[in-house]
């Protein structure tokens, strides 16, 4: 049945086609009106299901407007596109800035190809966090993600600890630096709500995404399942986490925040679901993923996004710039390859060079070299404190006259 609804209507105009319901123009589109009538504006990708007549679905993914239409013989959505929906049908989410660096898992500037080590990078950002029996492998592989990213985080029980002792753990986490807090006002009593985004594919299970500040007094604990039907899949998770008004968290080039995938960890790391003082790896109640030989467990696409008027849902994903992420990446670690010194001096007597870094480091950075070789001297060295921006070495010349180095280093300063 198709109804003819009257021709350049004005907001407010009424129309009540013969055996119908009535309708209203709001200055947008015809929406049903009168005593008892209740609709809704959904805002989805795919069809919403156990909807009643009038019901406005706005299709995310395309932008096209359907309205749910029951004339009592059939039932079906009837799209009609409008140029923009009403003002409060708009959805609204928590900023788009992503408080992570390196979420989307895609730098390895070290080009390692996994580790085993707790405490250690096994990419940009990212690392493996261990204590007690078993073993465990920390990978950045190549992998697309539901989001087009090409990498993900993968983590392999390589043998299991079926029992855990009161200080054993697993997990990944980054610590973030404070300037990237600005806005959070957490430590205070206007400390502003986060969401937590994440894409997370494993066995079934309970595990845990926390929180916390970097010296791990202030936790925060909240537990996701992963069912039989999720299992060995990728799945998004999201978290809507309250700002901490305790703690202290500074916003200076210092770390201030911890991401924690907790996977498994004994009764001193099981922690209070929300916020505690404390430092835990994994919520009360989740698994043991130690106890879960072969088993794989994939991060990927993580996000931190703050979201001042508390609507609890993050932002539309973005791929990060390339570039943009690669220099917050080389603010901690950065290295230089092939590089040569070389001058004319006195036997015994030193030659300095100085040296600038790409990207500024959040703080003097420690300086290692390697693959050097040397003509007609030796010795390289650090002379005086790195600062942020630049560095100076030194060699020593063997013989009065011409000499050279070549040589490479890193500079690290990560958290």
């Amino acid at each position: 049945m198709a109804f003819d609804f009257p021709a350049s209507p004005t907001p407010g105009t009424s129309f009540t086609p013969a055996g119908g319901k009535p309708y209203v123009w709001d200055g947008v589109a015809w929406r049903l009106s009168g005593a008892g009538i209740t609709t809704s504006v959904i805002i989805a990708d795919t069809p919403p299901v156990g909807v009643v007549h009038g019901t406005l679905w706005w299709e995310a993914d395309t932008g096209n407007t359907f309205i749910y239409y029951d004339d009592g013989d059939s039932k079906q959505w009837v799209q009609f596109n409008v140029s923009s929906l009403p003002e409060n049908a708009v959805t609204k989410t928590a900023e788009p800035y992503n408080r992570v660096v390196n979420g989307t898992i895609w730098f390895n500037q070290e080009a390692l190809a996994s580790t085993t080590t707790s405490g250690t990078h096994f990419c940009d950002q990212w690392v493996l966090g261990t204590a007690g029996a078993g073993t465990y492998t920390a990978a950045r592989v190549t992998s697309p993600t539901p989001n087009g990213s090409p990498c993900r985080a993968r983590l392999t029980i390589t043998a299991a600890d079926a029992v855990l002792d009161a200080a054993d753990l697993l997990q990944l986490y980054q610590k973030i630096e404070g300037v990237r807090l600005a806005g959070f006002n957490w430590g205070t009593a206007s400390a502003k709500p986060v969401v937590v985004r994440f894409g997370f594919r494993g066995p079934a299970g309970t595990y845990s995404m926390l929180l916390s500040d970097e010296t791990s007094t202030r936790t925060y604990c909240a537990n996701f399942t992963i069912s039989a039907g999720q299992a060995n899949i990728d799945t998004e998770q999201v978290f809507a986490v309250p700002g901490d008004t305790s703690g202290t968290y500074s916003t200076g080039s210092v770390p201030q925040l911890v991401f924690h995938l907790g996977l498994a960890g004994g009764t001193t790391y099981q922690g209070p679901l929300g916020w505690s003082s404390g430092n835990y790896v994994v919520g009360v109640g989740a698994s043991n993923a130690r106890a879960m030989s072969g088993a794989i467990f994939e991060l990927f696409d993580v996000g931190i996004y703050l979201d001042p008027e508390a609507t609890g849902r993050p932002p539309k994903f973005q791929q990060p710039d390339y570039a943009s992420e690669l220099a917050a990446c080389q603010r901690y670690w950065q290295k230089f390859d092939g590089l040569v010194m070389s001058g004319y001096n006195a036997a015994g007597q030193p030659l300095y060079f100085g040296h600038e870094f790409g990207v500024s480091f959040r703080s003097g950075p420690a300086i290692s070299f390697n693959t050097v070789a040397y003509s007609n001297g030796s010795g390289i060295v650090i002379s005086g404190a790195p600062n942020t921006a630049a560095f100076k070495s030194a060699y020593t010349v063997t013989a009065a006259g011409n000499s050279s180095v070549t040589y490479g280093y890193i500079a690290n300063a990560r958290m």
